[in-house]
């Protein structure tokens, strides 16, 4: 066998590189012998000198016998002391006990050093004539393989997790990208663009046909007509909206109308109160004088306060605070119901509770000057006077 000398694996004698570390084992081999007395192995020396050159028509690899150990004189003393030879060191599966082992003579020193081993490279064979190919030959160009065009991502759903690293929308039940495999935890939630309601009127449905359903525009002749007031229907739409706007500007009949309408729609759902204060004459001025340790009284059975407003206001609320102050309440009559009598026409009475609490009752009376409360039902001690202590207006502004 051959013994390595760089990693030291034992390779078969037919072997020409290392099976371990791919040396030339004719330069970094020693070809181990086995002994006749005690069973080990004595490496022989590869040839001394450098190895020959190779020429272009050497075969690849030739495998030479190896020389004999050649035993050297031993050197005299003005000669150069000889270097001690290497020797590579056995693994254990062939040297399993010490021996003394017969070491090869050294190599005498050269003129000129060794140049360094170089691995034999085989010369490329030559292909037969049949093979090579012909000078006026074409070699077709390999088509380059197409690029797989990636399908396009579909546009994001209401509800769809945009997620944060590719951008590409998922299913809300996903935790994790259908396309990269990262994480949801912080991804934004697609939401549904709003639409402008002019953008409505001319939206056309977005339903999926089945299979052998028609779209509309490729319907019966019979429902033509159908499918042109369709199309025609929102574009009249927008032409009489635009009619109403410009007459309102232009007709001034259209403009006062539209205003009065206006007017009356904010007084009644939406009205802007102030406070306005009346005047009055007599006793009468005792019930607002915005003191309610002062009030007004009346005997008879249907007593009566005149209360008097300049300029003219639309009055939108009213509070009344009955009965007498103090311990006077309960020895006097309170209003029940009191009748509101505007430039000669009575409206509907307002219904009180018996109380110390002021109550606030919605009224709507226009232009009003002079406003009579009548007091048409009342409660307490018979015989007694009615008494009101305040009352309190909020005109329409």
């Amino acid at each position: 066998m051959i013994l390595c000398r760089k990693c030291g694996h034992q390779n078969a004698d037919e072997e020409l590189f290392c099976a371990q570390c791919n040396s030339y084992l004719e330069w970094s081999g020693d070809k181990v012998t086995a002994s006749t007395g005690a069973g080990t192995s004595v490496p022989t020396p590869p040839p001394p000198g450098p190895p020959p050159p190779l020429t272009p028509n050497q075969p690849a690899v030739v495998q030479a016998p190896l020389p004999a150990p050649v035993q050297m004189p031993v050197p005299t003393q003005a000669s150069q002391p000889p270097q001690r030879p290497v020797v590579p060191a056995m693994p254990p599966a062939v040297a399993p006990s010490p021996a003394p082992v017969a070491q090869p003579a050294p190599r005498p020193p050269s003129a000129a050093a060794a140049p360094p081993a170089r691995k034999p490279v085989a010369p490329p064979a030559a292909q037969p004539p049949a093979r090579q190919p012909s000078a006026t030959s074409t070699v077709a160009a390999r088509p380059k393989p197409q690029q797989q065009q990636r399908a396009e991502e579909p546009a994001f759903k209401p509800g769809d997790r945009i997620c944060p690293s590719c951008g590409v929308g998922n299913d809300p039940a996903r935790k994790f990208c259908r396309r990269c495999g990262s994480s949801l935890e912080l991804a934004v939630v697609a939401v549904q663009p709003r639409v402008p309601w002019y953008r409505k009127l001319f939206r056309r449905s977005d339903t999926v046909l089945q299979a052998g359903v028609r779209p509309p525009s490729m319907a019966d002749p019979g429902t033509t007509m159908s499918s042109l007031l369709s199309r025609v229907l929102p574009f009249a739409l927008v032409v009489v909206i635009m009619g109403a706007i410009g007459s309102y500007f232009v007709v001034p009949d259209i403009h006062s109308s539209v205003d009065r309408t206006i007017t009356q729609v904010k007084r009644q759902f939406l009205p802007d109160l102030v406070s306005v204060v009346p005047v009055a004459s007599g006793a009468a001025a005792d019930a607002i004088d915005n003191n309610t340790l002062t009030y007004w009284q009346a005997t008879g059975n249907k007593p009566s306060l005149t209360l008097h407003f300049d300029p003219a206001v639309d009055l939108g609320n009213i509070i009344v605070t009955g009965g007498a102050s103090g311990d006077a309440f309960a020895t006097m009559r309170r209003p029940l119901a009191l009748d509101m009598v505007v430039n000669g026409k009575t409206h509907a009475p307002l219904t009180l509770v018996d109380g110390r609490d002021p109550q606030s009752q919605r009224i709507d009376l226009s232009n009003v000057s002079d406003l009579k409360l009548v007091v048409t039902d009342s409660t307490g001690p018979d015989g007694q006077p009615v008494a009101i202590r305040e009352l309190e207006f909020k005109a329409i502004r």
